[in-house]
């Protein structure tokens, strides 16, 4: 021990009763060194021989300045206590160690083991921690609990042993819910950790579960042990992203913080950090810590496979004082290569290299190929960048280019630069043509020029302006717009725009063709503010036209106002919208239309306070509509709604356009009247009145078939509902339709409009083409929404005819010439509504069907599913009933005949056997043929009672007679020719090919059929009784093309090309 300046002050006559009372002490410094014990000064046996000190000392005031034990320093300790006779009592000590503030009062008393029973309490106000906890027991073997608060709750409750003669500590600590330290919202939630220390070294192990905001939660399991120098993690197991991330480490930051801390992931599901990048991702990477400031991470291997494709790569990314500072890797993804090796520092030094020969294995949809470099030098100060790259056959969706040539880049003088040309721009089914921009002279003073020309529209526009270091200035030097096949329009003024983080202004200036004007006020923008005005004066709708789909047509003018602004007091709108002398059209290759509106008008008026809606509609024949719209308060789902809409449309073919993008309509007609309140809020309306169509027409060109007396309402009484009653004819057959039209908020928590509907019917004609009628009883529900639509029920056939006359995939027709073209690449993504379904489909009675020399009746039923973003399904068998297949002047019967679908409605499992009866020389005989397999995989077996030869089983199925009666097959065959086919009296053995294809009069033809070598095939079709058969001979000439020879009754010879797709 070791003390320095000490000031007693003490009352020596409670000394006459064998106390010291100090009223008070202050000690400078206390140092305290806890020697190693040896032979010489090995312990005493009482460990807690001091307490048995006879005199009675107690401490009124007590005050140290400074206390060191070991290498734990203490400061500004106050003690107020008493020891002697035993016992140790601390009424109150308060102290601080490392920015720690300690309250701690007890009692200790002998003969050892002594026991101890003692409180504590610590804040930590730099951190905003706290604790409290509790030490009771004996001093070898003392219970602990402490409760630390972060502010979050921290429970630890375990054993201290051997307090002194070597303290160890034990136990677990547990936690619902703590935020990590950190920007980031990053949670451990759920902690068990076991805990067993020395005070030199702590190992601690359990598990948690981690959870960012936005990201799944993912469980932690962790073992680790942590001393004065640093900590050694032995593993880590996170289970995150559907995957696991996992590694080892240690982490040194006695002498300063360094070391290297592994991590590996597989299987990390990508989904879950991007849902459009669906695939998986392994990878195994180094964390080295230099310093606090200097870090990096060493990816070694990567390896991903996302929507089907390969990616690879490896590669290291280096930090310096917070910030890149070096990335050196690439990644692969089949013959596509990124690369980069680029040093941030006081140099800038690096290059970024693209090879992109296939983008299609980059992104679902982009196609095309493309080469690029950036090349970088100078410093981040003063930068110097130079960038080429150039593209070919460039698509995504529904736009797509043919080439892209981009290069450019800044020099060390800031001499600036840039070229891009990209020539067969389009979109959808518009042509926009070739696009060029050009930028030239320095970042503070340079001209850019933009034109587009060969398309629907071509512009030119010229700038100039320059970046001062916060803010980039473009004034409009010239500028016109020429639609295709209308006037040039012009800018009249020369505006100036400016752009900045913070926002950006634009000067006022009009565009003018003729008499027509779009005028645009002076505006600005930025955070938390924007100012906008436009006035369009006599603005030709036929401009549009371009923009319209194949069909539609629009003339007339519009004359509009839109004001929009946005400050501290909110957003405020106001739109006024007015049309004169519109003309609507639509044509296709079954109708035409053409319709005048007189008037159209348009005003809305918003605030934060209210919403003021109106928009008047009249035309020709009558055709009005009326609606207007007050919302009280914000555009939000609980203010006050009041509307109204009431209207007359006395043909609904002005609808056939909305109709044309879901069925191809034939005739369209019908009268619709709406006369609808709307009250409640925006996000729950409540609905009176509705709509009424009445006499409706509505024909269904695929189907060939027309809809009649079609009258449905959609009708509410103050609800959320609309209700939907109605009724249709098609045929001898009707059907009923009700359901609901509500609102409804989807997964997305967007608020939508969604249809509930049964129809239900009895002999409905649902298609009538020359070679297939069907009548249907439907009993079906209906849900549509934004992008749904899905149906259930059943569907009963009552009736059903199906006359097929064409020819098997099999059989080569005599044809015309045929040019097939193909387009050199599908550039519109087409997306749609995504269907779903369970309906069971019931054949009734009376489902006849007809067709290659088979007339038979069908019965059973199919369920029919498809899921979300799945393949149609079915599952059910089909059986032929009272079939009879009919050839060569006889009849072959159907004995069984099942079509079993278990999967895709286009590929069931066949089982069907077809047989006649045969006598020969006064014996009876049964002869046919099996089918088994699936419908493209058809296996044909022939059998017989009693059994014989698979050549005598067609013997007698052409002839009555098996091939050995003189007069066979066989022989008829050889003097055709066809002998070669069949091996002596080895069976068919030597055939390629045996099945049926039907001839000219629709019945069932035998054909054999072998390959001689792999340019000839040769077929031989037998012929009906009292027809001659006929020879085929194939001859293939290369690179899709074949000649046919045919021989027979008739003789032709055809060029074939085959295209497989």
């Amino acid at each position: 021990l070791h003390a320095q300046e000490i000031i007693v002050s003490w009352s020596p006559v409670a000394l006459l009763a064998g106390k010291l009372k100090i009223d008070s002490v202050t000690i400078a410094e206390l140092s305290i060194d806890v020697l190693q014990a040896d032979g010489s000064n090995a312990p005493p046996d009482d460990q807690l021989f001091w307490l048995q000190i006879p005199l009675h000392i107690y401490i009124e005031s007590g005050e140290l300045a400074r206390l060191r034990i070991a290498a734990a320093e203490f400061e500004n300790l106050a003690i107020t206590g008493s020891i002697g006779h035993g016992r140790l009592q601390v009424e109150n000590m308060v102290g601080q160690i490392a920015g720690a503030e300690l309250q701690i009062n007890g009692e200790l008393t002998g003969p050892a083991p002594g026991h101890l029973v003692a409180t504590g309490s610590w804040q930590l106000p730099a951190a905003n921690l706290e604790g409290t906890g509790s030490f009771n027991g004996d001093i070898e073997e003392l219970i602990v609990t402490h409760v630390m608060y972060m502010p979050e709750e921290v429970s630890f409750q375990g054993s201290m042993y051997g307090l002194f003669t070597g303290p160890t500590l034990t136990g677990i600590v547990e936690w619902a819910a703590v935020r990590l330290p950190g920007a980031a919202e990053l949670y451990a939630n759920a902690g068990t950790f076991k805990v067993n220390s020395d005070f030199r070294s702590v190992d601690i192990e359990g598990n948690s579960s981690l959870l960012l905001e936005g990201w799944p939660e993912a469980p932690l399991q962790l073992k680790a042990a942590a001393d004065i120098q640093g900590i050694s993690i032995e593993s880590y197991v996170l289970d995150v992203l559907g995957g696991q991330v996992s590694g080892v480490g240690r982490i040194e930051y006695g002498d300063g913080l360094h070391g290297q801390l592994q991590i590996s992931g597989a299987q990390i599901d990508t989904r879950l950090m991007q849902n459009k990048v669906p695939g998986y991702l392994d990878f195994d990477s180094t964390l080295l810590l230099e310093s606090v400031d200097i870090f990096a991470l060493d990816v070694t291997t990567a390896n991903a496979l996302i929507n089907g494709n390969e990616f690879s790569g490896r590669g290291t990314v280096h930090w310096r004082d917070g910030e890149l500072s070096a990335v050196d890797g690439f990644v692969l993804a089949g013959a596509n290569r990124v690369s980069a090796d680029v040093k941030l520092g006081l140099q800038l030094v690096g290059a970024i290299d693209a090879n992109l020969p296939d983008l299609a294995l980059l992104w679902p949809g982009l196609q095309g190929s493309m080469d690029a470099v950036v090349t970088l030098s100078g410093s981040l100060a003063k930068p110097q960048i130079s960038f080429d790259s150039t593209a070919d056959s460039l698509a995504y969706g529904s736009q797509s280019l043919d080439t892209l040539v981009l290069s450019g880049g800044i020099q060390a003088s800031s001499k600036l630069s840039g070229k891009l040309v990209a020539t067969g721009l389009a979109t959808g089914q518009q042509q926009l043509g070739k696009l060029e921009f050009s930028l030239a002279g320095t970042l503070a003073a340079h001209q850019a020029q933009l034109n587009m020309t060969g398309g629907i529209v071509e512009l030119e526009l010229r700038t100039t302006g320059g970046w001062d270091g916060e803010q980039l200035t473009q004034r409009f030097k010239s500028g016109w717009v020429r639609p295709d096949g209308f006037d040039v329009w012009q800018l009249d003024q020369s505006p100036e725009l400016k752009f900045s983080a913070g926002g950006g202004q634009v000067d006022a200036h009009c565009w003018r063709q003729s008499a027509a004007s779009i005028c645009i006020d002076a505006g600005t923008w930025g955070a938390g503010h924007f100012q906008a005005v436009a006035q369009v004066d006599g603005f030709a709708l036929a401009a549009l036209q371009p923009l319209l789909a194949d069909g539609y047509k629009i003339d007339g003018t519009v004359d509009a106002n839109l004001k929009l602004r946005r400050d501290s007091a909110g957003l405020r709108g106001e739109l006024h919208w007015q049309q004169s002398r519109t003309v609507l059209g639509y044509a296709d290759d079954i109708d035409e239309f053409y319709t005048e509106l007189d008037e159209v008008q348009i005003d809305l008026v918003s605030t934060e306070e209210q919403t003021d809606f109106s928009a008047t509609i009249s035309g020709e024949a009558g055709l009005t509509l009326v609606a207007t719209a007050k919302v009280n308060g914000p555009l939000l789902e609980g203010s006050p709604l009041v509307a109204a809409a009431n209207g007359r449309m006395p043909s609904i073919g002005l609808l056939r356009p909305l109709l044309q993008r879901v069925i191809h309509p034939g005739e369209l007609q019908g009268k619709l009247t709406i006369d609808l309140d709307v009250g409640g809020t925006l996000g729950d309306p409540v609905f009176s009145g509705g709509a009424v169509l009445a006499d409706g027409v509505l024909g269904l060109v695929g189907a060939g078939i027309t809809l009649t007396d079609i009258n449905i309402a959609a009708k509410s009484t103050a609800s959320d509902r609309l209700q939907l009653t109605g009724q249709l004819r098609s045929g001898e057959g009707g059907a009923e339709i009700k359901g609901d039209i509500h609102s409804e908020v989807n997964a997305e928590g967007i608020p939508g409009l969604v249809a509930d509907i049964r129809i239900k019917g009895e002999n409905l004609a649902s298609v009538r083409i020359p070679d297939l009628a069907v009548d249907t009883s439907p009993d079906l529900r209906l849900k549509i929404a934004s992008g749904v639509f899905d149906i259930s029920g059943a569907i009963n056939i009552p009736s059903a005819r199906a006359q097929i006359h064409d020819l098997p995939r099999s059989a080569i027709a005599r044809s015309d010439d045929v040019i097939v073209h193909i387009p050199e690449r599908e550039v519109e993504e087409q997306g749609g509504t995504i269907v779903t379904g369970d309906v069971v489909v019931q054949l009734g009675d009376d489902v006849q069907f007809n067709g290659f020399g088979l007339d038979s009746r069908l019965e059973g039923s199919l369920k029919l599913t498809q899921n979300r973003g799945g393949y149609l399904r079915s599952n059910g068998t089909v059986r032929v009933r009272d079939g009879f297949l009919i050839g060569y002047g006889k009849e072959l019967r159907v004995d069984r005949g099942t079509l079993t679908f278990i999967g895709p409605l286009d590929d069931p499992l066949i089982n069907i056997q077809v047989s006649r009866e045969s006598f020969y020389e006064g014996r009876q005989y049964t002869v046919g043929l099996r089918l088994t397999g699936s419908a493209q995989n058809v296996k044909t077996a022939p059998f017989s009672r009693p059994a014989m030869s698979d050549n005598d089983v067609l013997s007698f199925l052409l002839i009555d007679q098996p091939t050995g009666s003189g007069a066979d097959a066989s022989g008829a065959a050889l003097a055709l020719g066809l002998g070669q086919l069949f091996p002596g009296d080895g069976g068919m053995l030597g055939l390629d090919e045996v099945g049926f294809e039907t001839n000219a009069a629709n019945e069932a033809a035998m054909v054999a059929g072998k390959r001689i070598n792999d340019k000839v095939y040769v077929r031989y079709v037998f012929g009906s009784l009292g027809e001659p058969g006929a020879f085929r001979i194939r001859y293939r000439l290369g690179r899709g093309f074949s000649l046919e020879a045919s021989t027979g009754a008739r003789q032709s010879l055809d060029i074939i090309y085959l295209l497989e797709r």
